[in-house]
């Protein structure tokens, strides 16, 4: 029977290497194979702020969890009467797709999933478009075209598409779909097979004052068998304290002459990366116009490339293979250079107590550090003009972020832990 990630990544059960060159990113192959297309970039910039009643600051919001060890996910509702489902949340994903109670796949009855019922819903529409395959988690889906209501953080969307999965077959013995029943995708651009997703639909009829995405990440150390549950994701809302000097303004890219065709939703323009102590460069290079670095909440790593994962590897000293993730010994973090990234023209700097994080065992009595960095060059340009790296989840839990759509930024303020 196929595993998946929870049954493999286990502080006594380490995962063959092979795994994690192989299956690396929970991002769909159509957000990854459209940046490689993405030659050229354009920074749009605006020095206007639009300015934030005060009942939109923290006005439509819901809980933050971790996911399938290596996301976050969230309860949306779907139908009349509303079903409760959790779902995967990835910013980059083009459309919504949920799991149906009709799925008869064995993946469909176990790993904690349950489906949605669209008989029970007198809202439901079935597209009538035939079947629809997409993959995502390492798993081979098909899916009906359908529209029903969904409610996202306090937000109806009534005639939401979305894909009513009705098969899940694992492409390999290796997946993390578990733990969710769908995922819910915030991808600014459409999709290939015409979906638009949820963020798409609010801001097409304009439900909102800001056209903002925030996120609180979850706190503390991460738990393999209790997820945390203490962020919080708003839609048209800020974060609580929102003061706009706080945070470091990152420019959006995009190219406007074919900006369905980029392939990517939020990035920002990539000049340098360091490698740093208190006394000195251990390493810089600077990168070319077209470079860039895109932010994702469903990304594990921080993707860098391939001659800058080994250099911080090396640093590292020896490690354990431990699912995504390389394991070192705690001691170790006070000890590793600073990690600094020159972004849309601003420098923003990571301890190694900030690159790397703790994640332990309730039931094992087990507590690590390590360090998760991916080799972007596998499925990325390499060279310092076109270079793309990927900010994921290890990256983005150091700061309080805003996807603001009205101003064309990512809004970052550093949390104080």
């Amino acid at each position: 029977m196929p595993k998946s990630l929870k049954e493999w990544c286990g502080f006594g059960m380490l995962v063959p290497q092979a795994l994690a060159i192989t299956f690396r990113t929970p991002v769909s192959d159509h957000i990854v194979s459209k940046l490689l297309n993405a030659h050229r970039y354009d920074v749009i910039q605006s020095h206007l702020y639009r300015v934030v009643p005060s009942s939109d600051l923290h006005s439509k919001q819901s809980s933050l969890q971790d996911v399938a060890l290596v996301a976050y996910g969230v309860n949306i509702t779907v139908g009349t009467p509303q079903q409760t489902v959790k779902v995967l949340l990835d910013n980059n994903f083009p459309f919504l797709f949920i799991q149906s109670a009709d799925c008869d796949s064995s993946l469909c009855s176990s790993y904690g999933h349950s489906g949605f019922n669209s008989s029970g819903s007198s809202s439901y529409q079935d597209g009538g478009s035939g079947l629809q395959k997409f993959h995502y988690a390492n798993v081979d889906f098909e899916g009906i075209k359908a529209k029903d209501l969904v409610g996202v953080a306090g937000l109806e969307l009534d005639e939401q598409v979305f894909e009513n999965v009705v098969t899940a077959k694992p492409r390999t013995f290796f997946h993390w779909y578990f733990d969710y029943n769908g995922v819910l995708g915030l991808g600014r651009l459409p999709s290939e097979y015409g979906l638009h997703s949820p963020w798409q639909s609010i801001m097409d009829r304009r439900l909102l004052t800001n056209n903002v995405i925030s996120f609180v990440f979850p706190q503390g150390v991460r738990d393999m068998d209790s997820p945390r549950n203490n962020g919080e994701v708003s839609i048209g809302g800020y974060p609580p304290n929102f003061t706009i000097s706080d945070y470091i303004r990152l420019p959006l890219l995009t190219r406007e002459a074919s900006r369905p065709g980029s392939g990517f939703s939020w990035a920002t323009s990539l000049q340098t990366l360091t490698y740093q102590n208190q006394s000195s460069t251990l390493y810089h290079e600077t990168f070319g116009r077209s470079a860039a670095a895109y932010f994702s909440t469903a990304l594990p790593y921080i993707q860098l490339p391939r001659r800058w994962v080994r250099l911080i590897m090396s640093s590292v000293g020896p490690t354990e293979h431990n699912g995504f993730f390389e394991s070192f010994p705690c001691e170790k973090r006070n000890t590793l250079p600073s990690l600094v990234f020159g972004l849309g023209n601003k420098n923003i700097t990571l301890s190694a107590t900030e690159y790397t994080f703790e994640l332990k065992s309730t039931k094992r009595k087990t507590h690590n550090c390590v360090i998760a960095l991916d080799s972007s060059d596998s499925g990325f340009s390499d060279d310092a003009e076109n270079a793309i790296i990927g900010l994921g989840w290890p990256f983005l839990e150091n700061f309080e972020v805003i996807f603001n759509e009205d101003e064309l930024a990512v809004l970052l303020k550093q949390r104080v832990v």
